[in-house]
């Protein structure tokens, strides 16, 4: 049996992992757009503040893992279609036959229509160790920061750049609550006061419709009364579906040839507490 991986994060990993328990005869190949993979995303914060020494500390999948399992890793090769009908995909210009197929397609930031980006000193925030060592160089460079958003990677960058000894940090989002999407009202004032008490300046319900540069600052205006040397934008996220979308398997959870629905229940939610707000005690 030959299965073919799209995609090379945690959970197409953890699949190649077990395929290969299951099976020591299949043949497995694993392809990912990006130049490295393995890596532990929620590890990301402590490399940028210093706690872990390099980002080989944040990796959990290691050449050694591929090596032993037998599994077949494509680096910068991008899977542009899937063809169903002849089980075959095409990554790289090749085409790759296959009996199962997996789509780990992760997701990728959407930024709102803002007035005034121009991508200077400006950082969207995501999961991914090419993002994160462009970061790395950029926050020795200046001492302030306003942080667009105010869920999970905000609040671990807000904490980053306190352990990097910055004196100005604005978390600014639109929403009324840090991390909406997790606590409720209650639970969210607890962290908000937390916050507050590390010195970061809180700035919710904010409009944000435009970002303005004076000299090596951006300044976000009106209400918001946000400055900093750098701009991180942490967004909301958008699927990487469109090979899936084309190939007709939106929304859906491939096995084999078969489709089916997870149901809401059975969706896997994952949450990493710690720093600003994970030390509630």
């Amino acid at each position: 049996m030959r299965v073919c991986i799209v995609g090379g994060g945690g959970g197409a990993n953890n699949a190649a992992n077990v395929i290969r328990r299951l099976d020591k005869e299949a043949q497995i190949d694993l392809f990912d757009k990006r130049s490295e993979i393995g890596h532990e995303p929620c590890e990301i914060p402590y490399v940028l503040s210093g706690f872990l020494p390099s980002w080989q500390d944040s990796f959990v999948f290691r050449p050694k893992f591929y090596n032993e399992r037998n599994i077949n890793v494509h680096l910068n090769t991008e899977v542009t279609d899937i063809i169903t009908e002849e089980k075959r995909l095409i990554a790289g210009g090749e085409s790759y036959s296959y009996d199962k197929a997996i789509l780990d397609l992760s997701s990728t930031p959407t930024i709102p229509p803002v007035q005034g980006l121009d991508g200077r000193n400006e950082f969207v925030l995501d999961t991914s160790l090419s993002t994160a060592r462009t970061l790395e160089k950029a926050i020795p460079r200046h001492s302030s920061a306003a942080i667009v958003g105010v869920g999970q990677i905000a609040l671990d960058i807000a904490e980053v750049l306190q352990a990097r000894n910055y004196d100005r940090i604005y978390l600014v989002g639109r929403a009324d609550r840090v991390l909406r999407a997790y606590l409720d009202k209650d639970m969210a004032e607890i962290v908000k006061a937390r916050i507050e008490q590390r010195g970061i300046e809180l700035i919710l319900s904010a409009q944000i419709n435009s970002i303005k540069s004076r000299k090596s600052k951006k300044v976000i205006p009106a209400r918001t009364r946000a400055r900093g040397g750098l701009s991180l934008i942490r967004y909301w996220f958008q699927a990487q579906c469109r090979t899936g979308q084309e190939s007709g398997h939106q929304g859906k959870r491939i096995r084999g040839h078969r489709r089916e629905r997870i149901p809401p229940k059975q969706r896997p939610k994952y949450l990493c507490y710690r720093g600003l707000h994970g030390e509630l005690g």
